[in-house]
């Protein structure tokens, strides 16, 4: 009998010292005069790469990440139809 449990267990340790760089920098606070949360959005895309995985297909897994939000300093992830959206309007202008 095999037991399953729904908790995964993932290293991190490169989130933290992105997170770190993300502040230092100011990355996460990058507004433009079209997207208010501009920088929120890239930190997200850091953060996603910094796991390796290449786009926004995986953030709806990162919404519910407790660590992912604190190790980035987020204030908040969105869904992934919002970046869809904000993408749009990028390549627009």
């Amino acid at each position: 009998m095999k037991k399953t449990t729904t908790e995964t267990i993932e290293s991190k340790g490169g989130l933290i010292l992105t997170g770190e760089m993300v502040m230092k920098t100011g990355l996460g606070s990058i507004q433009s005069s079209n997207v208010k949360n501009a920088g929120t959005i890239i930190t997200c895309l850091l953060g996603l790469m910094v796991e390796g995985k290449s786009d926004f297909e995986n953030i709806a897994e990162k919404r519910l990440s407790m660590f992912f939000n604190k190790a980035l300093m987020l204030p908040f992830v969105f869904a992934k139809e919002r970046y869809d959206f904000t993408l749009v309007k990028w390549q627009r202008m």
